[in-house]
C-alpha cells in the first residue's frame, strides 16, 4: 500500500529557545522576541520547525540563579539558550550548556574564552577585529589612532 503524508503548519517540530535577561537587558528582549518572530515568519528558514521563545530574567552578575535556571530550563527540554549579558552569568551558562551538548547564543564580546562547539558568539573574534583595524589603518595611511571603550572589559 502507498501512503503520502503531508506536513501541515500544525504538525511542525517545536523548538522551545529560551532567552535568558538581566535587569537592563530589554532591548536585547525585544531584539530576541523580533528575531524568533522573524525565524518563525519565513518558511524557508526552518520549515518543518517553529521556534518558541521563553523569557527568564535574572540580576545582573546573579549567576547562581542564572545557574539554577539554565539547569531547570534544560530539565524542561529547551533547544538552547541565548544570553545573558554579565561575564559571571555568562560563564556558568557556557559552562552548562557545553557540557551538556546545548546550543548556547552570546551576545557579548568574550575574548578571553575559547569558542566551544556548541557556543555561538555573534561578535567577532578579537583577532579578527585587530585584522580589520589594522587594514583600515593601513588604508587610511594613519599614523597613529586609538579606540575608546565605554566600560574596562572593552564593550
Amino acid at each position: 500500500m502507498f501512503q503520502l503524508n503531508f506536513i501541515r503548519p500544525y504538525d511542525s517540530i517545536l523548538n522551545w529557545l529560551c532567552g535568558l535577561f538581566e535587569s537592563g537587558d530589554e532591548d536585547l528582549e525585544l531584539a530576541f522576541r523580533y528575531a524568533v518572530d522573524h525565524v518563525n515568519a519565513d518558511t524557508n528558514v526552518l520549515p518543518t520547525s517553529r521556534l518558541q521563545a521563553h523569557i527568564e530574567r535574572v540580576e545582573k552578575h546573579d549567576s547562581f540563579t542564572a545557574s539554577k535556571k539554565v539547569c531547570d530550563l534544560l530539565g524542561e527540554g529547551m533547544a538552547g539558550i541565548f544570553g545573558p549579558q554579565s561575564t559571571e552569568s555568562s560563564s556558568v551558562v557556557q559552562s552548562t550548556c557545553g557540557a551538556l551538548d546545548v546550543p548556547y547564543i552570546q551576545t557579548r564580546w568574550e575574548y578571553r574564552l575559547k569558542p566551544k562547539r556548541h557556543n555561538l558568539n555573534l561578535y567577532p573574534p578579537p583577532n579578527a577585529l585587530g585584522e580589520a583595524y589594522l587594514a583600515y589603518v593601513k588604508e587610511k595611511n594613519w599614523k597613529m589612532f586609538a579606540i575608546l571603550y565605554e566600560s574596562n572589559d572593552g564593550r
